[in-house]
């Protein structure tokens, strides 16, 4: 069973009330958004408005209440190029996956699971993002970005210590424009789809080695393409 909320709602009493009203062999979650583990990006671009301390203690509250955590970041938030936001969020899931360790360790909690659910930015009618976006400031991050911020942790061995998922852009209202893959003419191109059902092939069955099987497959398809991401600063 799972709910969001802000680190500031979180009660460890009702948390403890709530984990005794579940059965047995249910589990209660709580989803929270850092979005970034960098401290400029959160606080100066989001303005998340809580810091790395805070979001520790929440989450260190909630391992100890037998309480598993997923944690939302956003790939690719105003103002960060596709490099950028490539880098952040890889710097945020190694980040996690030390934390996840360290309650695991400090609450004693072999069990305790942490996700880290990785949102595509999308661009909605009214927006910030639309407002940059129509000035030219903003594109929609490239599906390849994601994908490669999901194979370089399952490389490294993350994926042992976090449960990595990828969001869809599924939302309401419907976004004008989505995370997607342009070619060499800077229109939509196909292979977007393709990365997307193979992100969540791996939302799956977590298996990186095919997942990066199957990323090298549709790079080999679109190597224009792939060649036009790889350019990108």
């Amino acid at each position: 069973i799972m709910f969001e909320s802000r680190i500031e709602y979180l009660d460890e009493e009702e948390i403890i009330r709530l984990r005794s009203l579940i059965r047995p062999d249910q589990k209660l979650q709580v989803a929270i958004g850092l979005e970034t583990a960098n401290n400029i990006i959160r606080e100066v671009i989001i303005n998340k408005g809580y810091t790395l301390s805070e979001f520790e203690k929440a989450i260190e509250m909630l391992a100890n209440s037998g309480v598993d955590v997923q944690v939302y970041s956003i790939i690719k938030p105003a103002r960060l190029s596709e490099k950028q936001a490539q880098e952040d969020s890889v710097k945020t899931a190694k980040y996690l996956a030390t934390l996840a360790e360290k309650m695991r360790e400090k609450t004693n909690r072999s069990d305790f699971e942490m996700t880290f659910k990785l949102e595509q930015a999308f661009i909605q009618d009214g927006g910030f993002l639309d407002f940059l976006h129509k000035q030219g400031k903003y594109e929609t991050p490239w599906t390849f970005t994601t994908a490669e911020i999901v194979k370089r942790p399952c490389a490294e061995g993350l994926d042992k210590k976090l449960n990595i998922q990828i969001g869809t852009s599924h939302d309401y209202p419907p976004p004008t424009t989505a995370a997607q893959n342009r070619g060499s003419d800077g229109k939509y191109c196909p292979s977007t789809e393709q990365v997307d059902k193979a992100l969540q092939e791996f939302n799956i069955d977590n298996d990186g080695a095919r997942f990066k099987k199957r990323l090298l497959e549709i790079q080999r398809q679109y190597p224009e393409t792939f060649a036009s991401w790889q350019a990108l600063e």
